[in-house]
């Protein structure tokens, strides 16, 4: 089974590297089609609606978690049955939650400064697409079905690329970008569910799904804070610097996202092989260790590459405007090195049904935030703050590792 970790982590590579491509070009376009303005808003809707997004993330890796184990014993009426009981909880969250936000949307778009309030609603209707979008990728994800998950994300983006372009192009703006990701997410979600026919051919066969449910409270919240630990500094940042330095250190953050993309084809790959393994009593240690070596090579290469080249890279990608980038850059590739082996852990443990190493990742959230609010002289001392708590959790991650092993006499070989 382990062979095929770097077949199948090749196929989700290649994919991923043609969602994020289409999404990179997307950006720019829309940087050149609307005003700085137009742009500015723009910008700030879609971060909101990655705020929400992260969530979903989780439902992802729920799905896979429990299709892993159902499509390793053939049990397909059992996804079936996932599905639908997935997807009703998620239709009816989606109702109260547009039910909330049709009485705030005004609000919303007053404190974001978003002329057009009625952009608020039909983001949080894309949300919710997001949240069945996620539930579909988690089932391909969890049966193994690689290319079928590459092909549903591509649709996705490139309804959003292409849709939304040419809207913006014939003049509709700001709504006519935010069309094209909501598109991309319906294109995306009946991709998904044409993909997984052969799944709604087989009859449904009920069991007991509150023991998912209480396992994916754990699994969200260990989600939420690896989303802090991860993009909160950006955030503050924003808040405790001058808008030019905390757009340079956005600048370094985004070009240092690269090597966390470029790894994370690992960890999807990684999940529903070891929920597989684990769910037939096998040894999912072998998986770990093949997955924690090529991301040791990427993560050092990149590293590497990031410290001997930073000029380089920042000019060639965004451009000299954010020179001031190059000190930090090396430094932002330690940290996302860091939080990549500490995000793959975590999937890890996701996939043999452990929980409680969502309790690290909540109390070194909150030293994240507690050091950045009390120490942020420089951007370069908040980056030695993150270098700091991440390796720390790192070290605490794997140290729970080895206790639960060897708690379990499971033979780490």
């Amino acid at each position: 089974m382990e062979d095929k970790l770097v077949k199948h982590g090749a196929i989700i590579f290649a994919g991923a590297t043609a969602v994020n491509l289409l999404n990179y070009i997307f950006q720019l376009a829309m940087a050149r089609l609307l005003t700085p303005v137009e742009y500015g808003a723009l910008i700030a809707l879609f971060a909101l609606f990655n705020i929400f997004v992260i969530a979903a993330s989780s439902v992802s890796t729920i799905s896979t978690k429990f299709a892993s184990v159902f499509w390793s014993r053939k049990e397909l009426g059992k996804i079936k049955f996932l599905v639908l009981a997935y997807g009703k909880i998620i239709l009816v969250f989606s109702a109260l939650l547009l039910i909330i936000v049709f009485f705030l949307h005004g609000l919303i778009a007053g404190f974001m400064q978003i002329s057009d309030s009625a952009l608020i609603l039909f983001l949080f209707f894309g949300i919710c697409v997001s949240y069945f979008n996620s539930m579909l990728s988690g089932m391909l994800n969890g049966m193994q079905r690689f290319f079928s998950l590459v092909l549903m994300n591509i649709s996705n983006a490139s309804t959003k690329f292409v849709l939304g372009i040419l809207l913006v192009f014939f003049g509709f703006g700001v709504a006519g970008a935010v069309d094209g990701l909501v598109a991309g997410g319906i294109i995306g979600a009946l991709a998904g569910f044409f993909l997984l026919g052969n799944v709604f051919a087989k009859k449904s066969e009920k069991f007991e799904i509150k023991k998912t449910l209480s396992y994916s409270a754990w699994i969200f919240a260990g989600f939420i804070c690896l989303a802090v630990l991860s993009n909160i500094d950006v955030v503050l940042v924003k808040h405790f610097f001058s808008g030019e330095e905390a757009g340079v250190y956005s600048a370094a953050f985004t070009l240092a996202r690269i090597i966390f993309f470029a790894t994370s084809s690992l960890t999807i790959v990684l999940l529903p092989k070891a929920v597989s393994a684990h769910s037939l009593k096998q040894n999912t240690s072998k998986i770990l260790k093949k997955a924690l070596l090529i991301m040791a090579l990427l993560c050092i290469a990149s590293t590497l590459a990031y410290f001997t080249l930073p000029s380089l890279i920042v000019n060639l990608l965004v451009g000299s405007n954010y020179a001031s980038a190059v000190p930090l850059l090396g430094i932002f590739a330690l940290v996302t090195s860091v939080f990549s082996f500490v995000n793959l852990l975590a999937v890890y443990f996701t996939s043999i049904h452990r929980k409680k190493f969502s309790v690290l990742l909540l109390a070194f959230s909150v030293l994240e935030i507690i050091l950045i609010f009390l120490f942020h002289s420089s951007l370069l001392q908040v980056l030695y703050i993150l270098l700091g708590v991440q390796s720390a959790l790192l070290a605490a991650m794997a140290a729970y590792f080895f206790f639960d092993f060897k708690r379990d006499k499971i033979e780490f070989d």
